[in-house]
This record gives structure tokens, C-alpha cells and sequence, in this order.
């Protein structure tokens, strides 16, 4: 198994990859097991709240991602409010986008809440990292949003990187390697990515951390 993919709704592993597929990449998934998934326009925001019908997204179109499985909790402990809003005729929406190719392996592309919304674009963070930490002077990136008074969010940056490396050599390499809206207008270089009790990056406190205790 390479990749695996579950969620603490679902209570175990409903997706991956066995044996050594050719087409693994940065968030690459593969099959679902035991399990459905469903990519669509609509959040579920626009399909509970409006009460709309589900538009499916097309192979390899990137929407949202639910998932239908007989693991699924019940229901969220006494917040009928949380279990309405992401449960909807069987369906979980589990927070991640994404698509599925013509052979429904699933791919995942950052979380919803990680959106970046830069003057109407969407930006999704993860993206970021990726390309940045495949430099080979990079050991960490954790791109983030910051409230900005002209385009209502700006990207930003914490980075690590490997001993004498400035963080020009890295901007030079990265400028024609994403599209210049994703491009960080501030960087941070740290010498460590601040991480939660369980080793997993918050983006909102590595945003606070970098804020407070940088210039």
C-alpha cells in the first residue's frame, strides 16, 4: 500500500493505492474501498443551505469532494447543527477538493479552509508547498493567507531551508514555476515550521507565529 487516505469521520481507511501504480504524484489517492466518492461544483454550503441538487464534476475537473461509506459516524456527539451540515442523503462532505480520473483514482488538491482567496481567485496553499519543497534547498514550506486591504487576502510564506541557502536563490527558482497570483509576497525563514502537539501544521498558527515573532 503507498497511499491511504481516511478520516476520523469515517473511522478507518476508505481509499488507496496498492502494489506501485505509475501515476503516483503529490496528492494522489487511487481506488475507494468499500466506498463511493463524488466530486462536485457545489460545496456544501450551496447544497444544504440552497437546497440544491448535485452537479458532478467531469474526469480530472476539480470540485469537491464527499464520500458515501458504511463507516460513516452516525452523527456529530449533540451538534445536530454540524451533522446537517455535512451530511446530506448519505453523503459526508469531507472538507478536501479534488477529482477523479477516468479511472477513478482520486486525487486530492488542499482543504477548503486552506483557500486562499487573493481578489476573487482561489488559491490553494498546498500547491505552494508542493512546488516549493521540490527545490532541493528547501526543507519545509507552509504557504498561508493574510488579510489584505486591496485584494481581501495576500499570500504568504514560512519556509526552511538547508544551511547558507539565501531565500533569493529560492524566490529566482520558484518565479516561473507557478502562476504569478500564487507567488508569496512575504516570505519567512524559519528554522522550523511550527507544528502541533501531534506533529501535523496549522496554517492559521504558523500564520499567527509568523506574524508576531517576525519582521
Amino acid at each position: 500500500i503507498y497511499n491511504t487516505y481516511g478520516i476520523t469521520e469515517t473511522g478507518s481507511w476508505i481509499a488507496g493505492s496498492e502494489n506501485n501504480p505509475a501515476n503516483v504524484e503529490d496528492g494522489f489517492i487511487g481506488q475507494p474501498w468499500g466506498s463511493e466518492f463524488l466530486i462536485t461544483i457545489e460545496d456544501n454550503n450551496e447544497i444544504i443551505n440552497n437546497c440544491v441538487n448535485f452537479t458532478e464534476c467531469k474526469e480530472n475537473e476539480l470540485g469537491y469532494v464527499w464520500v458515501k461509506t458504511a463507516s460513516l459516524m452516525k452523527e456529530y456527539y449533540k451538534r445536530e447543527d454540524l451533522t446537517k451540515e455535512f451530511i446530506f442523503n448519505s453523503w459526508f462532505f469531507t472538507g478536501d477538493k479534488g477529482f477523479l480520473d477516468l479511472n477513478g483514482n482520486l486525487y486530492l488538491r488542499g482543504r477548503v479552509r486552506n483557500e486562499i482567496n487573493k481578489g476573487g481567485i482561489k488559491v490553494m496553499p498546498e500547491d505552494i508547498d508542493i512546488q516549493l519543497e521540490k527545490n532541493e534547498n528547501v526543507v519545509e514550506a507552509c504557504a498561508f493567507g493574510i488579510e489584505d486591504t486591496i485584494s481581501g487576502q495576500d499570500v504568504n510564506v514560512a519556509i526552511v531551508l538547508k544551511h547558507g541557502i539565501e531565500v533569493n536563490e529560492v524566490k529566482s527558482w520558484l518565479r516561473d514555476k507557478i502562476s504569478s497570483y500564487k507567488f508569496p509576497t512575504k516570505w519567512y525563514v524559519l528554522d522550523a515550521i511550527p507544528k502541533t502537539e501531534r506533529g501535523k501544521v496549522n496554517r492559521q498558527a504558523v500564520a499567527k507565529f509568523c506574524t508576531e515573532n517576525k519582521n
